[in-house]
């Protein structure tokens, strides 16, 4: 018997199909995604596509809205896979259709991976696609609403060290406002890059796009689990020149913090957040050495 999940894809596609005169049907999940489900697609003419769709219902507007930022960033030379159709079901799912990008993510972050990543992230720089939308004006606010809840919940779940190095590493350098002007992928990590050969082929996972600062996606890649120490210090530098040491102090301890509460709502991860912040404490310390 189909699963729930199966189910509910198979109903999204149904509708995808009978509102777009489309006549796809699930082939396979894709692996990757905590927050929609995502299909390969046939039809009998051998065509294929990606269905993403998400359950939950206050994200269908920002899936529409971010339709027009990912024109804008293909437009720009921005390698993640145009959207063919978009939409929201009957029942309030927001949906997109994607072209099949060739590919499969990395799962170690070496030197060469690193130099890929970056190549990518520049090409974010002056895109600015949604200024309405702003990574930068979203962390400045987080700053001030929300650090010392954050900072208690991480403690609660046994995120002592991470708080600690997250402090130390806001100390040490300024309090800057954050820069605008890039486009911002907002969960720019290694699963949600594909690589075909040495190259990257396509970067997926785009629907928080946003405008703001691309050190935010720096930040968010320095997260990968197993990275090699050379490939950290590169993305580190080439943060820093993209906007400076304070821009990236402040966007890395909003993702590393952010995560843990992320595990921790979301016991599907099957990981600990008091261990996750172990060694997300590792990692802020391994970038305080290189800032």
């Amino acid at each position: 018997m189909p699963s729930e999940a199966v189910l509910a894809s198979r109903a999204v596609l149904d509708e995808v199909n009978r509102d777009q005169n489309l006549r796809y049907r699930l082939d396979q999940p894709l692996a990757g995604g905590m927050q929609s489900g995502a299909w390969l697609l046939s039809d009998e003419a051998g065509t294929m596509a990606v269905l993403k769709w998400s359950p939950n219902r206050a994200w269908a507007d920002q899936i529409i809205r971010a339709s027009t930022s990912v024109a804008v960033a293909r437009q720009g030379g921005y390698p993640t896979p145009a959207w063919l159709t978009v939409g929201v079901t009957s029942d309030g799912l927001g949906y997109q259709l994607q072209e099949v990008v060739a590919g499969e993510p990395r799962d170690h972050l070496s030197l060469p991976v690193a130099a890929e990543l970056a190549e990518v992230i520049e090409m974010q720089a002056g895109l600015d696609p949604d200024p309405q939308r702003s990574w930068s004006q979203y962390l400045n606010t987080w700053y001030r609403e929300r650090w010392t809840s954050t900072v208690a919940a991480v403690r609660d779940v046994g995120g002592d060290d991470l708080v600690e190095a997250c402090t130390r590493l806001l100390a040490t350098h300024d309090d800057p406002d954050l820069p605008e002007g890039d486009l911002v992928h907002g969960d720019f990590r290694l699963s949600n890059v594909l690589f075909l050969g040495d190259r990257v082929a396509g970067v997926v996972d785009i629907e928080a796009v946003g405008s703001g600062s691309r050190v935010f996606d720096y930040a968010t890649a320095l997260d990968s689990r197993s990275a090699d120490d050379a490939a950290i210090a590169f993305l580190v530098a080439a943060a820093v020149r993209a906007g400076g040491r304070g821009a990236l102090a402040r966007c890395l301890v909003h993702v590393v913090l952010d995560l843990v509460l992320f595990i921790r709502d979301n016991p599907a991860t099957l990981t600990s957040p008091a261990g996750r912040a172990h060694e997300l404490a590792q990692r802020v310390r391994l970038v305080s050495e290189n800032l």
